[in-house]
């Protein structure tokens, strides 16, 4: 393995932990592009680290999306749905 790519790799690491932080910030748990990060960076973890844990991420970012939905009304429930597909 290169060292550039562990560089890159490295970076690539702080960029995906970055941005989940400040989607669990800024981002309802049940909208597509913060569960899109989340699967993403699992997939990160697993193809290109060769890291099995982390993938608990998206499991997780799936349980909390769920969670939300149970607690909005029908209205936010069908936007949330809507903007899924």
């Amino acid at each position: 393995y290169e060292n550039k790519n562990m560089v890159e790799d490295a970076e690539n690491l702080n960029l995906y932990a970055y941005y989940q932080e400040i989607s669990k910030l800024l981002i309802w748990p049940i909208h597509p592009s913060r569960l899109d990060l989340a699967l993403n960076f699992s997939v990160f973890y697993n193809k290109v680290l060769i890291l099995v844990i982390p993938n608990l991420l998206a499991q997780y970012a799936f349980e909390e999306a769920i969670a939300e939905l149970g607690t909005l009304g029908k209205k936010y429930y069908k936007d949330a749905a809507a903007q899924g597909s």
